[in-house]
């Protein structure tokens, strides 16, 4: 009996120390398995920081680029918008150039060819002076419109309308103070807008040096506003000069019957 209990005791002994030794090599393999997920987590880490540092990398360079080509485009938007900018720039200062140059043609043009001053011209109405008093009329034409306040009808009729007889003897009994007003007016218009012709029908022809034409020579056609009206001028005793239209009389045919 005590035999057997010690063989049974020793079989014990020996399953025990069997099951310490496979106990301490499962936790061999545990702790195996432990450092292998360790060195397989770090070389993930690893690999993503590299995947992470290059896809940065990447996304730097495309911003890069994509600044480089902002900067660019700004670049050369800026240059096509500076030479835009001057080939305006450098029109409008031709186009207005040109507009006042016609303007101013057109103006000499319609104040030479009105007919109350060609008979203030030709009969003296002013007195000895009666030139220089025309061109100081010429000259507030010119004023009224390169001023900074903008030109007014009315002013430039009153003041017609004061300066004629006031200065010149003249009265305007022809309606030809707001036709010649009307016609300054429009044509100032037309070369705002770069059109010139009313400048054009109105300006005189140009002078020929060699056949020492005067400037002042007004051209052969009379300003009118109806072809079938003629001006009158009558002077008074006091030497006032009016001026008058007067239409053509159409002759009735005599009837036979």
């Amino acid at each position: 009996s005590i035999s057997l209990l010690k063989t049974k005791n020793n079989l014990l002994a020996m399953d025990v120390e069997t099951n310490l030794n496979n106990v301490e090599n499962n936790n061999d393999d545990i702790c195996s398995n432990i450092d292998s997920l360790n060195l397989n987590d770090e070389d993930k880490a690893n690999d993503n920081g590299i995947n992470k540092e290059m896809e940065e990398k990447k996304v730097e360079e495309v911003e890069g680029n994509d600044n480089d080509k902002v900067v660019d485009d700004n670049n050369d938007n800026n240059n096509k918008d500076e030479e835009q900018f001057e080939n305006i720039e450098a029109k409008s200062e031709f186009d207005e150039e040109e507009s006042w140059e016609m303007f101013s043609k057109g103006i000499i043009g319609v104040l030479t060819n009105w007919s109350a001053l060609k008979f203030a011209r030709e009969q003296q109405t002013g007195g000895q002076y009666t030139e220089e008093k025309i061109k100081k009329l010429e000259d507030f034409v010119f004023d009224l419109f390169s001023g900074e306040k903008e030109p007014d009808q009315d002013r430039l009729a009153n003041y017609f309308f004061d300066y004629l007889p006031g200065k010149l003897n003249l009265i305007c009994e022809d309606n030809s103070i707001d036709d010649v007003i009307t016609i300054i007016f429009d044509m100032h218009e037309e070369c705002l807008d770069g059109v010139y012709n009313i400048a054009n029908a109105h300006k005189l022809p140009e002078v020929n040096e060699d056949k020492n034409k005067n400037l002042s020579d007004p051209p052969k056609e009379e300003y009118n506003n109806d072809n079938n009206d003629k001006k009158e001028e009558e002077v008074d005793e006091d030497g006032w000069a009016t001026v008058k239209s007067k239409k053509k009389k159409k002759k009735k045919k005599k009837n036979n019957n």
